[in-house]
């Protein structure tokens, strides 16, 4: 889900229709948790705007695909009356946001399955800046969630490590993407629900 400068007509009617729901299932702090996820996700989009620009990787505008991909797995957990899944969620998608936004920006990145160069915005292609990114990304959310009170500051290098564990899976099914199997909201959503699956188990 990103915030409506960046969407189109489908992805901000989709967004407002997620909004509400993440409202409705898990009350104000659920929803400013999101809300905060999208602010800096639009953050680590916008960087290096005019890098990305160059390499044909900035994504100026995204449809209702990006919403559901990235705010499915988080109302479900809600759903299911689940806090800690919908922490993980959250934390494997900022994670993986920040990794592949600000990652491109780092130098030749290499596939996550042989360590192999690969170009510049590849599926599946990981830098050192790029997982470097998604643990501050996490680290970001962790600091949020404390600060709101829905995270004890104990689990903080949990809830990273929830977001980097699901980042490693997002760029391992990228690898797949590229033999034809997936896509990136397919990714994204695979991505999530790692996080919240291991968020239930472990904060």
């Amino acid at each position: 889900m990103t915030t409506f400068m960046l969407l189109d007509i489908t992805g901000i009617g989709s967004a407002l229709v997620m909004g509400a729901i993440i409202y409705w299932l898990g009350g104000p702090l659920a929803f400013l948790m999101l809300f905060l996820f999208l602010v800096f996700s639009d953050i680590a989009t916008i960087s290096g705007k005019l890098a990305k620009t160059r390499l044909g990787l900035f994504e100026s505008k995204r449809s209702w695909r990006n919403v559901i991909a990235n705010s499915a797995v988080p109302a479900v957990a809600l759903y299911l009356g689940s806090w800690s899944a919908f922490l993980g969620g959250v934390s494997a998608i900022i994670a993986d946001k920040f990794s592949s936004e600000l990652g491109v920006l780092g130098g030749d990145p290499r596939s996550i399955h042989n360590l192999k160069k690969v170009p510049v915005g590849t599926s599946g292609g990981v830098t050192i800046l790029g997982f470097l990114a998604g643990m501050l990304g996490s680290a970001i959310i962790a600091w949020c969630a404390i600060a709101v009170g829905v995270l004890a500051a104990e689990r903080a290098y949990i809830f990273i490590a929830v977001g980097f564990a699901g980042n490693v899976v997002d760029s391992f099914l990228g690898v797949a993407e590229e033999a034809g199997i997936g896509n990136k909201y397919s990714t994204n959503m695979v991505c999530s629900a790692v996080g919240a699956a291991l968020g239930h188990f472990w904060l």
